[in-house]
């Protein structure tokens, strides 16, 4: 029972020795799937643990109302101080999470709890809007949105995000609430993961403005929630449970107890930042990327500017003035291939497949002399204008192989109407031109010599983001029938229009071969 008396609903497994239930440090799993298996409880029962899991407020036999995760924080808090009163507990508590279940265990930290002891975050974010959740760039992620409410039997919930376009509290977030945490976690990601810049976003907050700074732990791998077609080639030695082994160990040495000494784990070699570095599986003269690589943190970029010139032109030294011209619109719009997805197509697919047409604007380096590693955020920053009072800008980068192949890296939109904050939407006057910053998230590539940077723009990458009716106004008032055509404007040339790539040394990427598999 809640503070506010709802009753959730709650599994305990708890582990007899003979007829008596010993106290023992608590798991506890909070979700709005219906899914309480042994099989999810036994890996900790067998270590010593026993463990909750329990419905989300309004899911499934939970009573309440689901408000997304805008009660995570304090249902949890009220469950882990019931937790702390049962005989089965010693009022330790560890919680873990995939996905939507790791979002609840991020929120637990709004309340903070102080049986909270240590976490293993999984595919999820602890930053309610912007870019890790339902928007980017103030562009609703419709795919998502819509495709997840549905599944999970609340579609009549989309009108709420909708009406809440603009960044606000109705959002639960650790921004600026960092200092709650004090646990050593485990952060697990994926570069093609749906809340891949969240989480990374979420781990440095927990890293260096928690009150335990220096105890976290991040593995990001090269995959994600959607998993990736046959047709993709696999990145060889992408599997680890390091962040498994990580988590046990931390549960293990804050449980308050003995835990069971007969549990054997891989003894990995690991450090704070673990992450695998991309690369493509063919065409690589030097075999070069591929492997994981450990480090204390994240290495220090250089951050290197690439310009957009005339003739379709990227280079280091600004060219002569140009202006690219396309008209969008919004019932034609580009069709979403590859990326950062939960439903459809992921991974770094090939673009070429919808990129011939007049209204994607396609830019190329000339073949790379050397091996060129990137390990940070991508931005582009753009000079833009429109004959409309607002659309959307899309940028996407490439690894181009010699046979053409253009092998999506990463990508990232922004709507102008929020060029200046997704707090407060600008109106944009026709014709006028702006500069606007593009975010395309976290990355970690090596482009092989002989290959070249390849970059995309244009208006729309739909369904992954919603379409643009190219019309000021909130997006709950929009009608597809009042969709507008838009005439837009790239104005290159100079450093009107450049990408901005987070170059490092490659020997500063050193291969941990201790880490990756194959299945």
């Amino acid at each position: 029972m809640t503070r506010d008396n709802v009753s959730l609903y709650t599994v305990v497994w708890a582990m007899r020795t003979w007829e008596k239930i010993s106290p023992r440090p608590v798991v506890y799993i909070r979700s709005p799937y219906p899914r309480f298996e042994q099989d999810v409880a036994l890996p900790w029962l067998e270590q010593g643990y026993s463990v909750v899991q329990q419905d989300m407020r309004g899911m499934e036999y939970s009573n309440g109302t689901f408000s997304f995760f805008r009660h995570a924080g304090d249902d949890s808090y009220d469950t882990m101080e019931w937790i702390s009163q049962q005989k089965w507990s010693n009022g330790v508590v560890f919680s873990m999470g995939i996905s939507a279940d790791g979002i609840n265990a991020y929120c637990q930290s709004l309340a903070k709890p102080k049986w909270l002891k240590s976490q293993l975050l999984i595919w999820a974010s602890g930053i309610g809007y912007g870019i890790p959740y339902d928007f980017h760039g103030g562009v609703m992620k419709e795919a998502l949105v819509d495709g997840w409410l549905t599944s999970i039997f609340r579609p009549l919930m989309i009108t709420e995000v909708k009406d809440h376009e603009v960044n606000s509290t109705w959002y639960p977030s650790l921004v600026n609430k960092f200092s709650n945490v004090d646990f050593p976690a485990v952060h697990w990601g994926g570069w093609f993961d749906i809340f891949q810049n969240g989480q990374i976003d979420t781990f440095l907050g927990f890293q260096y403005e928690s009150k335990r700074p220096g105890d976290q732990y991040l593995v990001m791998t090269p995959h994600g929630h959607c998993i990736f077609s046959i047709d993709v080639e696999p990145f060889p030695k992408s599997e680890t449970l390091l962040a498994v082994y990580i988590a046990s160990k931390l549960f293990k040495e804050n449980s308050g107890t003995s835990m069971n000494p007969n549990l054997v784990l891989k003894d990995y070699k690991y450090d704070k930042v673990n992450f695998y570095v991309m690369a493509p599986r063919s065409s690589n003269p030097d075999n070069v990327g591929n492997y994981y690589t450990s480090l204390p943190k994240f290495p220090t970029p250089s951050y290197t500017q690439y310009f957009l010139g005339s003739s379709n032109t990227i280079s280091k030294l600004p060219g002569s003035n140009h202006t690219y011209s396309y008209y969008y619109d919004p019932f034609l719009p580009v069709m979403n291939w590859g990326g950062n997805n939960l439903f459809g197509t992921c991974g770094p697919r090939d673009q070429r497949l919808v990129e011939d047409r007049p209204d994607v604007l396609v830019f190329h380096t000339e073949p790379l002399k050397e091996n060129l590693a990137i390990t940070g955020v991508v931005i582009a920053h753009l000079t833009v204008s429109t004959n409309r009072e607002d659309t959307d800008f899309t940028v996407k980068i490439m690894d181009e192989h010699p046979n053409k192949f253009a092998e999506l890296i990463t990508e990232g939109i922004t709507r102008l109407k929020f060029r200046e904050s997704v707090n407060a939407p600008k109106k944009a006057v026709p014709y006028k031109e702006y500069q606007i910053e593009v975010n395309m998230k976290y990355t970690s590539w090596i482009f092989p010599k002989g290959h070249k940077i390849r970059v995309s723009v244009t208006s729309s990458n739909y369904p992954r983001y919603q379409a643009n009716i190219n019309e000021f106004k909130p997006i709950k008032d929009w009608s597809i029938l009042d969709g507008k055509i838009a005439s837009n404007k790239i104005h290159a040339g100079g450093k009107l229009s450049s990408i901005t790539l987070p170059v490092v040394d490659i020997n500063g990427l050193p291969k941990n071969p201790d880490i990756g598999f194959n299945i």
